[in-house]
């Protein structure tokens, strides 16, 4: 029988991605070089994967679900009707309507151009 990872294992390896994403704009914002940037938030990412206590292969298959669940939600708001900002200038946008024909997107491989490299 396989064994079952907890919800909460999953959910160190997805955060990892976001603390990652976090600390590399906090990093920009204080003027932090980018190429030391990108070290830390890479040694930063690695330490929290590693601590999660999975294996190589379980982590890059949440990952490839997370990349997959990303690349959707990015055609998804690519493909809907989006107001650019309110009144206020706020850079907020809201979703109005998706002009999607598949409401839930559908996960499937996609155009990874102006992802990042590291």
């Amino acid at each position: 029988m396989p064994k079952v990872v907890s919800d909460k294992v999953i959910r160190y390896v997805e955060g990892a991605v976001l603390s990652m994403l976090r600390l590399r704009r906090y990093l920009l914002s204080r003027g932090v070089d980018p190429e030391e940037v990108n070290e830390r938030i890479k040694k930063q990412a690695i330490g929290m994967l590693e601590a999660s206590g999975l294996s190589k292969e379980k982590i890059i298959e949440i990952l490839v679900e997370l990349k997959l669940v990303v690349e959707t939600l990015i055609d998804l708001v690519d493909k809907s009707d989006f107001r650019e900002s309110d009144e206020l200038g706020s850079t907020r946008r809201y979703v109005r309507r998706s002009k999607s024909s598949n409401s839930r997107g559908g996960l499937s491989d996609g155009d990874t151009s102006g992802c990042w490299d590291y």
